[in-house]
């Protein structure tokens, strides 16, 4: 994990680039945020079964590219 999460987040999910909202965070039992270096389990409100390695992220902190750089 980078950076930080609440519960209540609006987030968005890659690849499915779909918009959802955190209900619980997972560390050692449920808690309202957590920070890095923190590995973390999140539950999103709604019926989504992402996998792991699916990329999370806040707001537009992710701007998809069709290129890769060198």
């Amino acid at each position: 994990m980078s950076g930080d999460i609440s519960k209540g987040d609006l987030v968005k999910v890659y690849p499915h680039g779909v918009d959802v909202r955190v209900k619980k965070i997972l560390l050692e039992g449920e808690v309202e945020s957590a920070g890095e270096p923190k590995s973390i389990g999140l539950v999103f409100n709604g019926d989504f079964n992402f996998h792991r390695g699916a990329v999370v992220c806040k707001g537009k902190s992710l701007l998809p590219s069709g290129r890769l750089m060198p």
